[in-house]
């Protein structure tokens, strides 16, 4: 028998048994783990073509086939997993999918005009979230459109601090494969314009537009995983810290042209960044040359992946 009419009945064979242990919940294996060996496949594919025996080279094909099967469902497996973690849907899920709307809002307490800063934290996953430059009499003011389920705004005050946390409600959606087009999670925040804001961001693979000119920012965290970041900071304090880690992200930074501006990179090796107006400090330092004279300044901490990185002045 040819070795090829050898490697696929084996790769068929194994896959087909697979996939109906699978279904009958008979395979209890760790797939990520099997997945990184499919490098083997190509080893074993290799080494036959030096080999002459027949034998050996029939061995050797049933081999790469069963390999190469078992290769494959593990990278369904690992994929279809991680797509759930990240996208938070569950295909068992007797939840419809529909979109839900909410508006949320937390009232301006006279205690919050006495506190030194208030904490704003938004967390969330995969989607879109914008702060817009439009302001609210309330605290905080929250819209939202999810497929995924509904948030909870939940604030906690105290003599010296005010807490106000944005983050979607646990639970998982049924996901429509024939409408995925159709998916909807989009946040659009607004903020009270007095108090002193410290804002935290922890979001997974999104798109996000923060319009923060109007508001008065002492420090802005952000931990996003693949995502496109647009931030625009304004001049209402003396100083504004902006830390940033991320993934594979495209990130755009807006200061005012009046603000001294330092930036620090963890990394040393830079790439696809666009530092007009910066000079070069250090190997990982760049700065603005009016940063010392500056009356405003405004603090970079950047820990990035694969990343594009642009700074405008504005």
């Amino acid at each position: 028998m040819k070795t090829g009419r050898i490697f696929w009945g084996t790769f068929l064979l194994s896959s087909g048994i697979i996939l109906l242990l699978g279904n009958y919940g008979m395979v209890n294996v760790y797939w990520e783990g099997v997945w990184k060996l499919w490098p083997l496949a190509l080893i074993i594919w290799g080494a036959k073509a030096f080999i002459q025996d027949q034998t050996i080279r029939s061995v050797l094909s049933a081999c790469g086939g069963i390999l190469l099967g078992m290769a494959l469902f593990s990278g369904i497996f690992t994929g279809v997993n991680t797509i759930k973690e990240n996208i938070n849907f569950d295909c068992d899920s007797p939840r419809s999918g529909k979109e839900t709307s909410q508006v949320l809002t937390e009232t301006f307490e006279s205690t919050d005009s006495t506190v030194k800063a208030v904490n704003f934290e938004l967390d969330a996953g995969a989607g879109k979230f914008f702060i817009t430059g439009d302001s609210t009499q309330s605290l905080v003011e929250a819209s939202t459109l999810s497929s995924f389920g509904g948030y909870d705004l939940e604030t906690t005050r105290n003599d010296s601090s005010t807490t106000v946390e944005l983050s979607m409600q646990d639970g998982h959606v049924h996901w429509n494969w024939f409408k995925r087009n159709k998916m909807e999670n989009r946040v659009d925040i607004k903020l009270n314009t007095f108090p002193l804001w410290n804002l935290d961001v922890d979001l997974g693979a999104s798109a996000s537009n923060f319009d923060l000119t109007k508001y008065r920012v002492n420090k802005l965290s952000m931990d996003v995983g693949a995502a496109s970041v647009k931030v625009k900071l304004g001049d209402r304090t003396d100083s504004t810290h902006f830390n940033l880690e991320c993934g594979a992200a495209s990130v755009e930074l807006s200061i005012p042209t009046n603000s001294g501006c330092i930036l620090e990179f963890e990394d040393d090796e830079l790439s696809g960044t666009d530092l007009a107006g910066f000079e070069k400090i250090s190997e990982s330092t760049y700065r603005t040359a009016n940063f010392e004279a500056a009356t405003k300044k405004v603090f970079v901490n950047l820990s990035m992946g694969a990343s594009k990185f642009k700074v405008i002045r504005h």
